[in-house]
């Protein structure tokens, strides 16, 4: 039972193509993106995608049917076959969650169908943590710390692979000539954000929009909003954050992120805020999570 397949809001698993006579039976979905979102939010279609080492589930946490919810479940409690199960679900944006235990993946889409009737309360979730949280870091972080800590400035050892590894996954500001305005000076192409970000978007952050925190770029204010504090204090701080990106020409994704904020220099001085963000399902704020009040870490903007 491999291949692509399609849960009705019957409940049942019809594939997407079938061959000849069968072919009435299939449901022959695109993947323009208008005939997936009128599958996802008008038909309520679960879409199902197994391959004999991974099964992935995607669907619209607000519109998918409750039969096909039940559906997708009732496999999962039967699959004897051991699999990486992954969750792609549609709330305001997408978001992809990974799991190896079927259990835990039945209790997640259990959760996240409580949230059908609930509206989103905010796009960015900011959670501050103890710098004596470092060695609990994704690894990424955790060799940016030692690279930051141990260098003068961020260029001090450009011949090094930690370096180099470093500077492709980071961010870069500087103050500008605005209040609480920064000037990018460097986006890593592996960084978080260059992932997170359509092609337009990057490059239009790359020849165009050198500023980060105007008034009118929400994200951007919002994030950035730690960086004079860093800058002034000369100290670190690291961050959870859960951001939804808005993509142009594709639907919104959530960005589940761990983000180091080093001060460092340039090598003629000048005072910079290295930036270094790792997508990953381990952060401090709860999504979609009965009686966690994510509302605390909401940006409130």
């Amino acid at each position: 039972m491999y291949g692509d397949w399609w849960i009705d809001d019957m409940g049942k698993w019809r594939a997407a193509e079938l061959p000849g006579a069968m072919a009435e039976s299939a449901i022959p979905i695109g993947s323009d993106i208008r005939e997936q979102q009128t599958a996802y939010r008008q038909l309520g279609l679960v879409k199902a995608l197994l391959t004999p080492t991974t099964v992935t589930f995607r669907w619209d946490v607000w519109y998918a049917s409750p039969e096909a919810i039940e559906s997708m479940i009732d496999f999962l409690e039967i699959d004897k076959q051991p699999r990486r199960i992954v969750l792609d679900f549609f709330y305001g944006g997408w978001i992809t969650e990974t799991f190896y235990a079927p259990g835990a993946a039945i209790k997640r889409i259990r959760e996240a169908d409580l949230y059908r009737s609930v509206e989103l309360i905010d796009t960015i979730f900011i959670k501050e943590q103890g710098m004596d949280s470092i060695d609990r870091s994704s690894d990424l972080i955790k060799r940016g710390y030692e690279y930051l800590t141990r260098s003068k400035c961020f260029f001090e050892s450009k011949d090094d692979t930690t370096f180099v590894s470093l500077y492709r996954k980071s961010l870069m500001y500087t103050a500008s000539d605005m209040e609480d305005v920064f000037l990018r000076l460097h986006v890593g192409m592996d960084s978080a954000f260059a992932r997170a970000s359509n092609a337009q978007q990057l490059d239009d952050v790359l020849f165009q929009s050198r500023f980060a925190g105007r008034p009118s770029d929400r994200y951007g204010k919002t994030v950035s909003a730690a960086y004079t504090g860093v800058l002034h204090s000369g100290e670190p701080r690291l961050h959870h954050v859960r951001a939804l990106f808005r993509r142009e020409g594709s639907e919104p994704i959530w960005a589940p992120y761990q983000r180091l904020l080093f001060p460092s220099t340039l090598s003629d001085g000048t005072p910079v805020v290295v930036c270094l963000s790792d997508i990953t399902q381990d952060v401090s704020i709860p999504f979609l999570r009965p009686n966690a009040d994510q509302a605390e870490y909401a940006s409130g903007q």
